[in-house]
């Protein structure tokens, strides 16, 4: 009886209907056309799970091209949320926004086939690919340390990978698609001194003209508490009570004692 009470749930949870599905528009739009800018126009959002608590409240956002814009604000504040929504784990409730691409997870195969999984798919990727993405993420040197070098398996969800080389080997499955926007969520809250330094240069060259393979209009969008990372950003903007209440460079923003920035991010950030 209990076996049969279990199926019962579980096929309660197979025949639901997506939250979520795709409206293709017509005609459709050419990737190629994306410049990698984005927009949050007066976005009303609420978790499915917490209907009474509205987490954003007619939030504003604009990202230009081709910048790096670090999300800072008070914890539960709707930072992570920012990415979540660009990412279509849910529909917005309110508002509108305009967006590119995402980033998933490492998966239990070799490394090659991690950083290839990147691609988009019915496309091909070469060796020499996979390692140029591979050196501009900072991953190309601990790869070639290993024994198996590319062809290392990393486990399931990367478990023989520290986290260091997790998020570097996740960085460069994103640079081999050539995406427009590339979306960090605290990618060095858990990481050492080095593996940190290691994954912010990688996240530097990414969103700035200064390197070759920068120069392409690309978009980084990052939610952290480090200040190393913030410090690094074109722009910031300030999240808090569901709306985006300050906006600026980290030296405007650090000019004002009296700003959510100074007094709770500043304040609550780690070096």
């Amino acid at each position: 009886m209990k076996g049969v009470g279990a199926s019962q749930r579980v096929f309660d949870l197979i025949e639901r209907s997506p939250q979520v599905i795709p409206t293709p528009p017509t005609p459709p739009l050419s990737l190629s056309t994306f410049k990698g800018d984005i927009s949050f126009e007066n976005v009303r959002f609420r978790y499915p799970g917490r209907p009474d608590a509205a987490i954003f409240d007619g939030l504003t956002l604009k990202v230009p091209p081709n910048q790096t814009l670090a999300i800072v604000g008070p914890s539960g504040g709707g930072k992570s949320t920012v990415l979540t929504l660009l990412a279509r784990f849910y529909e917005l409730q309110g508002g509108w926004f305009e967006m590119v691409s995402q980033e998933p997870p490492l998966f239990g195969a070799t490394i090659a086939q991690n950083i290839a999984y990147g691609v988009t798919p019915g496309s091909s990727v070469t060796q020499a690919e996979i390692e140029a993405a591979a050196k501009q993420a900072n991953a190309h040197d601990f790869i070639m340390a290993l024994p198996d070098k590319y062809e290392t398996h990393v486990g399931t969800k990367g478990l023989t990978l520290s986290g260091g080389q997790k998020q570097r080997v996740a960085i460069a499955r994103a640079l081999v698609k050539n995406p427009r926007i590339l979306l960090l969520d605290e990618a060095t809250s858990a990481l050492d001194h080095e593996s940190e330094r290691l994954v912010q240069d990688a996240i530097d060259k990414y969103g700035r003209n200064g390197c070759d393979w920068a120069k392409a209009n690309r978009t980084v969008i990052l939610v952290s508490h480090r200040l190393s990372s913030i410090k690094s950003a074109d722009r910031i903007a300030v999240v808090a009570e569901g709306r985006v209440v300050e906006q600026g460079t980290f030296a405007e923003l650090a000019m004002h004692p009296d700003s959510v920035f100074t007094q709770v991010v500043l304040a609550g950030h780690t070096q």
